[in-house]
C-alpha cells in the first residue's frame, strides 16, 4: 500500500518536470515539494527502495555501518527518459568507478569520513535523480540554448567531513563545443545556484568531474561556443585577401625604406 502510494507521488512530481512556470508563488511551491522529496528519500524503511519514473528517480538505502562509501549510477538510456534497469548502486565503494564501455549519464560517490564509521551505526541515504532543472530555476546563471541540465540530490543528514565526486555527462548542442563548467549546488536560502565546497577538475572523455564536501541538490553549469563553419569559398577568400594584404604591406614598407 505504502509502495503504491510511493509511486503515484512520484509519477505526479514526475509529470510536473514537464511543465513551465516562472512566478514567484510557483518557485516556492517547487523548492517546498523538492525538499519534501529530499525527506521522503530518507524515509523508506526497507533495505533498498527505488522508484523510477521517466523524468524522476527517487533511491533509498540503509547502509550498514562499515561501508566506506556508496556510489549511485544512472546510464543513458536510448529514449533519454530514466529506466529502471538502468540504476545502479554499488554499496561498498571509496572512489568513484566508471562504468568502462557503458554510456553514463550521472554517477555519484560519497565517501565517508573515518568518525562516522567508527559510531557503527546503520544510516540511511537518499537519492533523488531529476531529469531537469525546471524545479531549480536560476536567477542568476541561465542555461545555453538546447540544454538539459540534469540535477542529483545525495541526503544524509548532518554529517560533516563527506567527501562527495560526482560525474556528469554534458549535453550535446548542436554546432557548438563545451567551453567551461561550474560545479554547483542548490542553496535553499539564497534560492539559487552556489559553488561554495565544490571544484572541478578538467572534463575528460568520460564527463564533467566535481568534488564537494556535503550532500545536497547538485548539477553542473555548462557554457557553449558556437563553432562555425563558413562555405569553402569564403575561406579561399578571406586567404586570397589576407595574402595580398600582406603583400601590400611589404610593397609599402619597402618602398619606404627604398625612398627615405
Amino acid at each position: 500500500m505504502l509502495q503504491d502510494i510511493a509511486v503515484a507521488a512520484v509519477t505526479t512530481i514526475s509529470q510536473l518536470l514537464n511543465a513551465s512556470g516562472g512566478t514567484t508563488q510557483e518557485r516556492d511551491a517547487v523548492q517546498n515539494l523538492t525538499e519534501t522529496l529530499e525527506e521522503f528519500s530518507l524515509d523508506q524503511h526497507s533495505v533498498v527502495s527505488l522508484v523510477v519514473q521517466p523524468n524522476l528517480v527517487v533511491q533509498s538505502v540503509q547502509v550498514p555501518s562499515d561501508t566506506v562509501g556508496i556510489q549511485f549510477t544512472a546510464l543513458t538510456g536510448s529514449s533519454g527518459n530514466f529506466v529502471a534497469n538502468r540504476i545502479n548502486l554499488n554499496t561498498n565503494t571509496s572512489e568513484l568507478i566508471a562504468d568502462n564501455g557503458v554510456s553514463t549519464d550521472v554517477q555519484i560517490v560519497i565517501k565517508f569520513p573515518p568518525v562516522l564509521l567508527s559510531k557503527n551505526t546503520n544510516r540511511s541515504i537518499g537519492f533523488v535523480l531529476y531529469q531537469n532543472d525546471r524545479f531549480f530555476r536560476s536567477r542568476t546563471y541561465t542555461a545555453s540554448s538546447g540544454t538539459s541540465r540534469r540535477v542529483i540530490s545525495a541526503n544524509l543528514g548532518q554529517v560533516s567531513g563527506l567527501h562527495v565526486e560526482m560525474l556528469f555527462k554534458p549535453t550535446a548542442v548542436p554546432n557548438s563545443s563545451l567551453y567551461d563548467f561550474a560545479c554547483v549546488w542548490w542553496n535553499y536560502t539564497l534560492k539559487d545556484w552556489s559553488t561554495s565546497g565544490c571544484s572541478k577538475v578538467n572534463h575528460s572523455e568520460d564527463g564533467l568531474r566535481c568534488f564537494c564536501n556535503h550532500t545536497t541538490n547538485f548539477a553542473v553549469l555548462m557554457s557553449f561556443r558556437r563553432d562555425f563553419k563558413y562555405a569553402e569559398v569564403l575561406n579561399w577568400i578571406t586567404t586570397l585577401g589576407c595574402s595580398m594584404s600582406i603583400i601590400g604591406l611589404s610593397l609599402t614598407i619597402t618602398f619606404q625604406i627604398a625612398t627615405r
